[in-house]
């Protein structure tokens, strides 16, 4: 009841393609496959949708003198820019305003 490997040597060729096709997209974008069998693995969890944008944080220093002002730089990256951003702080929510295209900047 063994399978006879000899006979289905003509049939390797056909499997090589594939397995040639999930190596390039492993080695050349392993997120792809992870990101996707850990959603297959973890099916109770729930994932949401990753934004279209990222921060990133212009300030080089994050360390502000008690009473006095506080200027956050922020850019935005990605392929879609929102309009408005809020930033959190202590539950309540301080609009940044735009500067330039993908750059805002909040006063606390």
């Amino acid at each position: 009841m063994a399978i006879d490997i000899s006979k289905n040597k003509k049939y390797l060729k056909y499997a090589l393609v594939p397995l040639i096709i999930i190596l390039i997209i492993l080695f050349t974008s392993p997120a792809m496959l992870t990101s996707s069998a850990n959603r297959l693995l973890m099916h109770s969890k729930y994932f949401e949708k990753q934004a279209p944008f990222t921060f990133v944080i212009k300030n080089k220093d994050l360390k502000a003198i008690q009473q006095d002002d506080f200027v956050l730089n922020v850019k935005m990256e990605g392929d879609e820019i929102p309009e408005n951003i809020f930033i959190e702080i202590d539950g309540g929510s301080v609009p940044a305003y735009k500067r330039e295209y993908s750059e805002f900047s909040s006063h606390f």
